[in-house]
């Protein structure tokens, strides 16, 4: 508990189930001060939307020499972690960065998730994995959601657009989790020296793609298109890409088109099936698939909230918030704000108000990747509730979202259903 009463948001028993927290620090203390800390959680609807319109009093939240979780006591002081950190390379980039890099960053990779863009390149793809995945269990009667279905999807996805091997798929994963996990880890030598070395591992990995993709100029994948940006992959711009951007952007790329999803389609699931009469009602009318997803994206929130440096004195809800202060913009807070969401706390695909979510964000760091995000949730939902019959969960079933800061990461869910016989045709899903 801090001292002025407002109690650590990430501790475990926090992490578990956040919501009563939140609730409590919007009705009485909503942009709390936690400790001594220059550090304020944002909690309200309202002023998360109008951080995010104002880039440049609020702006990115992590750079090199100021990590937005350092403010919050997470980031290792040894000196010699410090310093592989140092020389993993990382550099600012899209949501982690500022105008006008940001916005030259954002348009070189937008136009790979446009609405179109999944649709026609991508679609199939994520069509073609669902039913793999689904077709090597169907038969079981049990399924760990995310072991088996969640985790796997959307990392063989983004590893698709990027250009990697299916060979390179549990590296990806365990990269991407080190990206998100480090923040929360523990504060041991051992422990962040695992996770460093993770960060050096991953860019020596992104760092021989870019050689290939300089070497062999013809490749059609994302990685080549943004290399092809660079002053060496022979971009004649006149603020062409870094070969430190294209790999902090991969990164980034690598932990938003998979974490994040993996949460969205394992939570949303698991919402739809303890829910009573959401599988029914989706089975008979696949149509109603998307509204489930959008819904799923506000009850679950997979990123719990980002940071944001306080560039200047300012004021939210009334609290003096000084210059050099971290915010956290939480938007799991906000998509359960009673003053925009009627009963907030339910799981309801008939809600009228749900497109006021922020589970992407808001304001010019609106996320990228969405379009793939939603693509991936609906055809994944909907696959798996129309060839999944008497899909259920154990009533006592206990689940662990682990210690993550921005993240509140399941890695397991088991699941049972009636097996389904061999050769028997899958139902039509839903897009």
């Amino acid at each position: 508990m801090a001292e002025n009463g407002a109690q650590y948001p990430f501790t475990r028993d926090v992490v578990q189930c956040p919501h009563p927290h939140f609730a409590r620090m919007r009705a009485e203390d909503p942009v709390p001060q936690v400790g001594d800390l220059p550090f304020h959680l944002v909690t309200r609807h309202a002023d998360i939307v109008s951080v995010a319109a104002d880039p440049d009093t609020f702006r990115n939240g992590r750079t090199p020499d100021h990590p937005g979780f350092s403010a919050i006591d997470y980031f290792p002081t040894d000196p010699e972690v410090l310093e592989l950190f140092k020389q993993a390379g990382a550099v600012p980039v899209l949501a982690h960065h500022d105008q006008p890099g940001h916005t030259r960053q954002r348009r070189l990779v937008s136009r790979w998730f446009t609405p179109k863009a999944v649709r026609t390149m991508w679609q199939d793809t994520i069509d073609s994995l669902t039913d793999e995945l689904i077709s090597s269990f169907e038969a079981d009667g049990v399924v760990d959601m995310m072991k088996q279905f969640a985790i796997p999807l959307p990392v063989r996805v983004i590893a698709r657009i990027l250009g990697f091997e299916d060979s390179s798929l549990s590296d990806l994963k365990r990269w991407s989790d080190a990206f998100l996990k480090s923040p929360a880890g523990s504060s041991s030598h051992e422990r962040w020296m695992r996770i460093v070395h993770d960060h050096l591992e991953a860019q020596q990995f992104l760092s021989g793609h870019i050689d290939d993709r300089l070497a062999n100029p013809g490749k059609e994948d994302l990685l080549a298109a943004l290399v092809a940006e660079t002053r060496e992959g022979g971009s004649t711009d006149e603020e062409p890409l870094t070969l430190a951007e294209v790999r902090s952007i991969v990164n980034q790329l690598l932990v938003a088109g998979n974490e994040t999803t993996t949460q969205l389609i394992g939570q949303t699931m698991h919402a739809i099936v303890t829910t009573p009469g959401v599988v029914d009602r989706l089975r008979a009318d696949p149509a109603l698939v998307p509204r489930a997803v959008e819904e799923g994206l506000r009850y679950v929130s997979p990123v719990t909230g980002l940071y944001r440096a306080v560039a200047r004195d300012a004021e939210i809800s009334g609290c003096p918030v000084a210059a050099g202060s971290i915010l956290f913009m939480a938007w799991s807070s906000a998509n359960r704000d009673e003053s925009v969401f009627t009963n907030p706390q339910t799981f309801d695909i008939d809600r009228e108000d749900v497109q006021n979510h922020v589970a992407f964000g808001s304001g010019i760091h609106f996320c990228v990747g969405a379009n793939l995000a939603r693509a991936e949730a609906r055809a994944g939902i909907a696959a798996l509730v129309q060839r999944l019959p008497g899909l259920r969960v154990e009533p006592d079933l206990d689940l662990d979202y682990g210690v993550a800061l921005s993240n509140r990461m399941l890695e397991t869910l088991p699941m049972r259903f009636d097996p389904v016989r061999a050769g028997s045709a899958p139902a039509a899903g839903a897009r």
